[in-house]
Formats: structure tokens, C-alpha cells, sequence
């Protein structure tokens, strides 16, 4: 059985750099190559630091969260728009549209009052 790869706390702080600055996992992992028991693979890589990369995207995370909330919620209408489709669904094209509908009987007969002026025929419409 191999031994297993021990986690480097020096990769560690460059995956943590890394994901901070917004660099992409395939750089981080290419830039760590040369390091001292730097994984060889992505499986064996993800295996080690993910820990490291989702906590920082959290944090990350929480902290544009927050800003855009209280920007929002101090009247910002950009945060407000953003926060209303990330969160509420919203869309501006979204609409809700009415319509009157009348009886059946009132559409079939603007059906065939329709059909008729089509025809060239006269209609007796009583009001």
C-alpha cells in the first residue's frame, strides 16, 4: 500500500492566496507542481485542500453577500435588482398580463360575427 500524501501547509496558504485573488483551480494546481509533496493529480489535489477552497469561497461569499444586502437595503437599486433575481426570482421582463374574458356564449358569438363580416354578411347584433 502507498503511503499517503501528507497535506503541505505551504500549498495550503497558496491555495488559500489563490482562490482569494480569483485565480482558477487548473493555475493554483500548476503553480504547486514543483512544491514539496505536491499532489500529482486532481483527484489526490481536491482530496487534500478542497476544505481550504470552499472555506475562503465562503468567506468570500459572505462577505459580497453582505455588502449587496445592505447596499439593497439602504436603497442601492442596482443591489436591489441583483438581490431580487439571485434570490426572489425576479426578472424585469416578468409581467402579469389581464385579460377580461367574456361568457362562452358571448365568444361564440364574436366568433361568428367575425366569420360573418369575413363572408361579407350583414348581422343583426341586439345590444
Amino acid at each position: 500500500m502507498a503511503n499517503k500524501l501528507p497535506k503541505n501547509p505551504n500549498i495550503a496558504r497558496k491555495v488559500r492566496e489563490g482562490i482569494k485573488g480569483g485565480v482558477s483551480v487548473s493555475q493554483i494546481f500548476k503553480s504547486i507542481s514543483h512544491m514539496k509533496n505536491a499532489p500529482k493529480s486532481y483527484t489526490g489535489f481536491y482530496r487534500l485542500y478542497r476544505e481550504d477552497m470552499e472555506e475562503v469561497k465562503f468567506e468570500i461569499d459572505s462577505k459580497v453577500g453582505k455588502t449587496v444586502i445592505d447596499q439593497a437595503l439602504d436603497g442601492d437599486f442596482k443591489s436591489q435588482e441583483l438581490y431580487l433575481r439571485s434570490r426572489a426570482g425576479w426578472s424585469p421582463s416578468s409581467h402579469v398580463q389581464e385579460q377580461e374574458v367574456g361568457t362562452e356564449d358571448e365568444e361564440t358569438e364574436g366568433v361568428i360575427n367575425a366569420l360573418m363580416a369575413a363572408l361579407g354578411k350583414e348581422t343583426d347584433e341586439e345590444d
